[in-house]
């Protein structure tokens, strides 16, 4: 049977004797009002709405009263941790074991339909790629090459697995760190396919020759042929774009998590962010961006490990996957202004998306809307 809904009434009848007692004793005041709060509790989550605010009301006077109170109180270790108690019940501080434990949790979403169907594309892509490396295993290979390319495409999955696994659980800042790895990887096998024998040097243990050589930046520099400028922070605005967002610790990254506003006396408070934040608009893009990179690692992959593949089978797997990747994109994109997404990641999104799509090769992929 279900516990009866308690009201304010009966949290108000279980408050009198206590508070009668407590008057009539002052010395045991506090005793009597822990005892209360603590049967109260037992029954907060089963309350009515009434009951529950009857609660929160009272626990939100005491707390400022006590606090009040700590203010003038000689500065101790044990005043500390009362000021640090009372800030835990006002929801000022943090309970470590309280943000391990919601970052476990996927929170409900004004865009999960969105994201839903976004899971359900990538893990398609994710499969598709799975069953090609599976194909390209089961035959014996020579040289480092292969050895670093078929370890980073393993290595790639894992980062888009984390990467959407971080977004569904509002932690979009940390997504992109695992997006951005996910790009390196992409250059680097493209690289070491054009250049064995730097896949022979990164695989050499020699960090500093390995750093000058293949850093992220110099690896996009040989990629794209072009010479190396230090005022151009990227040959690729998506890279860019989330190195800026969440890859370093960028001053735009951290605007993100803080929240600023007026205090009563006039004076500017701000409030920091920590366990996580909802920000619809950057989920669904984050899923995005995992799917179109699963796409193009997709592509890498049969472009890397051809005769290993059955060509026939590999073409229909491709133009499968880029088939509902391109009938998801355009069925969202269309929704934009409808749903009030922030466009900026989303317009990225679609400009790399593409650029992708323009440099495959015509047999495998649909043509590109306009």
């Amino acid at each position: 049977m279900a516990e009866r809904q308690w009201t304010e009434d009966d949290f108000m009848q279980l408050a009198k004797p206590r508070f009668d007692a407590g008057r009539a004793n002052p010395a045991t005041f506090g005793q009597e009002l822990a005892a209360f709060f603590a049967e109260a509790f037992n029954h907060y989550d089963s309350a009515t709405e009434g009951g529950k605010a009857y609660i929160d009301h009272a626990t939100e006077g005491l707390t400022k009263l006590f606090e009040a109170s700590l203010q003038n109180t000689v500065d101790t270790p044990d005043t500390r941790r009362l000021k640090r108690a009372v800030s835990l019940v006002r929801r000022k501080h943090f309970r470590a074991k309280d943000l391990m434990e919601v970052f476990e949790t996927i929170h409900p979403s004004p865009a999960a339909s969105w994201m839903s169907r976004a899971v359900e594309v990538l893990t398609a892509a994710i499969q598709t790629l799975l069953d090609i490396m599976h194909d390209v295993t089961r035959t014996t290979h020579t040289g480092g090459v292969s050895l670093a390319r078929i370890g980073l495409f393993y290595w790639l999955m894992d980062e888009l697995i984390a990467a959407q696994s971080l977004a569904r659980r509002n932690h979009s800042t940390l997504a992109y760190t695992h997006l951005r790895c996910t790009m390196e990887i992409l250059d680097k096998v493209e690289l070491f396919g054009e250049k064995p024998d730097l896949a022979e040097l990164w695989m050499s243990g020699n960090e500093q020759a390995i750093w000058r050589k293949l850093s992220p930046a110099r690896v996009r520099e040989q990629l794209t042929r072009g010479t190396f400028d230090p005022t151009k922070k990227s040959y690729d605005p998506l890279y860019e774009y989330l190195s800026q967002q969440g890859s370093h610790s960028t001053f735009t990254a951290l605007k993100s998590r803080f929240r600023a506003h007026k205090e009563t006396d006039g004076t500017l408070g701000i409030a920091f962010v920590v366990g996580g934040f909802s920000q619809p608009s950057r989920e669904i893009s984050i899923l995005m961006y995992c799917i179109m990179l699963a796409n193009l690692a997709i592509m890498r992959a049969v472009s890397a490990f051809p005769r290993f593949l059955n060509p026939d089978e590999v073409t229909s797997l491709v133009i499968a996957v880029s088939d509902e990747t391109f009938g998801f994109f355009s069925e969202f994109l269309a929704q934009i202004d409808q749903g009030g997404y922030e466009k900026e990641p989303l317009d990225i999104l679609l400009a790399a998306w593409r650029q992708m799509r323009e440099t495959a090769r015509p047999s495998t992929m649909p043509a590109t809307p306009k």
